[in-house]
C-alpha cells in the first residue's frame, strides 16, 4: 500500500513539474495560474442577425462589435483558442417593421465567464424589401485628356443595376453613378472597372445594396472634334417636278481631326440623286468626309424627299433652318 501511495504521489509531482514549464519551470506560478481571474478586450467581433428576414431591409447592425471577457484565465484561453463564440442579436423576425431598440448578446461563451459587449444595444430600421433596376451615369475627369483630344464615346457594362432597399429610400434615388478617374495626359482608349455611387437629389449617399456593385467602364479617346453645318446638294432634278425635303435626321455633323484642319472646314456636304423619283421617299444620305479629317459623326443622314408635280417648292427644310439644299455645279 505504501509502495501504491508513494507512487501515486510521484506520478502528481511529475505532471506539475512538467506542466509547469510551460511558466518558467515554475510551479507556484503554474497553480496561481489556473486560479488566476484576468480579463481579456476583444475588438472586431462580428455581428450575426438571427430570425428570417430575408424580405426584409434592415439597417443599423454594426459590422462588428468591441468584447470584454473575465473570468478564470485557463478558461478564457480555451474560450479564445476554441473560437466559437460570436455576437448576435435578438430574434428580429419578432419585431415588424419600424425602428427597434435591441440588444446583442454573445453565444456559446462558458457561464462562468462574464462579458461586455460595446456598443450593447442598438438602433435597428426594419422595411419591407424591395428592389428596382436604374440606369448608371458616368463621371469623368475630362481636366486628364490630353490637349487636342477628348472622349468620342463611353459604355458602361452593365448599363443598368438593380437597387435593394426600403422603399423609402428606392423613391429618394436621383443619381446612379460611376466616377471614373482618367489617367493624367490620356489620349488613348481606357478601361476600368468602378464602384455604383447612389445619391439622392442632394447628394447624399444613400443605403441601398445595388447588384452587381461593380461595373465596367469603356472609354474611346481620340482627336478633338468640332460641330459643323450640313449642306445638301441635290442634282438630276425630274423634269415637271419639284421637291420638298423635311425630316432630316441631323442639322450638324462632329469631325474629328487636327484642329487646323477642322478649322478650315466650313460645312459637311451631303449628295442627293433625284433621277426617277416621282414620289414621296424615305433617303438615307451618306456625308462626305471632308480631306485631312479623319472621322465624322454622323457617317449618315436622313430625310424624306417629297416631290410637287407642276409646282414650285423652296428647296428647304422648314424643320431645320440651318441646313440650306443647294445644287452641285453642272458639268
Amino acid at each position: 500500500l505504501v509502495v501504491i501511495l508513494f507512487s501515486l504521489v510521484l506520478a502528481i509531482f511529475l505532471f506539475i513539474f512538467v506542466k509547469a514549464e510551460r511558466y518558467n519551470n515554475n510551479p507556484v506560478s503554474f497553480f496561481s495560474n489556473i486560479n488566476e481571474t484576468k480579463i481579456e478586450n476583444i475588438s472586431e467581433v462580428p455581428v450575426y442577425a438571427t430570425g428570417d428576414v430575408d424580405d426584409y431591409y434592415i439597417t443599423g447592425i454594426p459590422k462588428t462589435v468591441s468584447v470584454e471577457i473575465s473570468g478564470p484565465s485557463s478558461l478564457i484561453d480555451q474560450t479564445l483558442q476554441a473560437k466559437e463564440f460570436k455576437v448576435v442579436t435578438e430574434n428580429l423576425a419578432n419585431l415588424g417593421e419600424g425602428s427597434h431598440y435591441i440588444q446583442l448578446t454573445l453565444e456559446n461563451i462558458s457561464k462562468e465567464l462574464t462579458y461586455k459587449i460595446s456598443p450593447s444595444s442598438v438602433k435597428v430600421d426594419i422595411a419591407k424589401l424591395e428592389a428596382k433596376s436604374y440606369p448608371v451615369e458616368i463621371n469623368f475627369n475630362n481636366d486628364q485628356i490630353a490637349p487636342g483630344y477628348e472622349i468620342h464615346k463611353s459604355q458602361v457594362k452593365p448599363n443598368e443595376v438593380t437597387l435593394t432597399g426600403s422603399k423609402e429610400n428606392l423613391d429618394k434615388v436621383a443619381h446612379v453613378t460611376v466616377d471614373v478617374s482618367l489617367p493624367q495626359n490620356i489620349s488613348t482608349d481606357f478601361q476600368t472597372t468602378a464602384p455604383i455611387i447612389v445619391k439622392d437629389i442632394h447628394g447624399n449617399i444613400l443605403n441601398l445594396t445595388s447588384k452587381p456593385n461593380q461595373v465596367t467602364v469603356s472609354v474611346t479617346i481620340g482627336k478633338h472634334g468640332l460641330f459643323k453645318p450640313i449642306h445638301i446638294q441635290i442634282g438630276n432634278k425630274e423634269d415637271g417636278f419639284s421637291y420638298e425635303f423635311t425630316n432630316l435626321s441631323a442639322q450638324q455633323a462632329k469631325l474629328f481631326g487636327d484642329e487646323q484642319v477642322l478649322s478650315s472646314v466650313s460645312s459637311i456636304i451631303g449628295s442627293i440623286d433625284l433621277r426617277g423619283i416621282t414620289q414621296t421617299k424615305h433617303l438615307e444620305i451618306p456625308l462626305k468626309l471632308p480631306e485631312g479629317a479623319e472621322s465624322i459623326e454622323p457617317q449618315v443622314v436622313e430625310a424624306t424627299v417629297i416631290p410637287h408635280p407642276g409646282t414650285e417648292y423652296s428647296q428647304g427644310d422648314s424643320n431645320s433652318p440651318n441646313v440650306s439644299y443647294t445644287s452641285p455645279p453642272q458639268h
